[in-house]
């Protein structure tokens, strides 16, 4: 009788090289995936800035301006963002028809509607919605240009032409990205780049230029409260809801010293900067390194500057 061939196993020491060799795979592998999942968010972030574009463009064609900021009476309902206004070129008539056009858009009649916000106004990288206030907040506000209170922007009190952006429809930003703020009262937790953005300096500066230094010098880590949150009540064009302005560059501390003046900053969690939608219907990226004073420039619709590519 032939002798029984032993059959031979793993040892320890094999067993842990494979579990070794595999988890350095993984290490190497998980980093590539994880950018080319960001790299796809980002490209939808881009694609509902695109659409937000023509859907701005149509409003144009169609109505002759731009749609305003803040809807003022004579265009219903008072108040309304201009993301409201699009939203019958967005191929949301049904939406758009279920708002209560005779009431404010604060009115217990749109609530329903204020919590069903369209996803072309979501970015899919922002992960901040882990609460009810949070939950419906969009990430797409529009351009209120630096001090709000001069109006120097695209999205104002008012509709605009296109023969009123005087600095050029390619060198105007229109909308931006932002993160959305965590909904409470209470020091934030830094959730990402969520803590940049709920900065608060409660002493008030003389001046706007002024109100913009003290901000950029805030130290993020030395929070007093927080703001409130960013893209909340969509429907409604008001500052830190549905606008935000160019006081500081993407990714710096929203600010504010009073009622008039605040710096609700734009900004999102793709490394080095966030995207943005000029006039013309173009999408570019800004990084978080631009000259403070080129980002002033592009928020400015007629302030002569010359910007040139540089931004974009």
């Amino acid at each position: 009788m032939k002798p029984t061939a032993r059959r031979r196993g793993f040892t320890l020491i094999e067993l842990l090289v494979v579990i070794g060799v595999i988890a350095i795979l993984i290490a190497l592998i998980l980093p590539a995936v994880q950018q080319a999942r960001e790299a796809a968010r980002r490209l939808s972030c881009a694609s509902h800035l695109k659409n937000i574009g023509l859907a701005i463009h149509h409003h144009a064609d169609s109505r002759n301006t731009f749609p305003a900021g803040r809807a003022q009476r004579w265009i219903k309902p008072f108040g309304a963002s201009f993301h409201v206004q699009i939203l019958p070129y967005l191929e949301q008539t049904a939406l758009y028809n279920s708002i209560n056009m005779e009431f404010d858009t604060d009115a217990n009649s749109n609530l329903t509607a204020s919590q069903l916000p369209p996803g072309l106004f979501l970015c899919p990288s922002d992960p901040s919605r882990a609460t009810s206030d949070t939950a419906c907040a969009i990430n797409y506000p529009g351009n209120a240009g630096h001090d709000p209170q001069r109006g120097e922007g695209v999205f104002i009190g008012r509709p605009l032409a296109a023969r009123d952006i005087t600095d050029g429809l390619s060198q105007t930003t229109g909308v931006a990205e932002w993160v959305v703020g965590p909904a409470t009262r209470a020091r934030p937790t830094r959730l990402g780049n969520s803590y940049r953005l709920w900065s608060v300096f409660s002493d008030t500066p003389s001046g706007h230029d002024a109100f913009a230094r003290a901000c950029s010098a805030l130290d993020p880590a030395d929070i007093r409260q927080s703001y409130w949150v960013n893209g909340q009540f969509w429907l409604d064009g008001a500052m830190g809801f549905t606008l935000y302005n160019h006081t500081l560059p993407p990714n710096r501390p929203s600010c504010v010293a009073d009622q008039d003046m605040n710096s609700s900053t734009a900004g999102s969690f793709h490394p080095g900067g966030a995207q943005v939608l000029t006039m013309d219907g173009g999408v570019h990226f800004v990084k978080d390194s631009i000259d403070p004073r080129l980002w002033f420039s592009t928020g400015t619709r007629s302030g002569g500057e010359v910007v040139g590519d540089a931004p974009f």
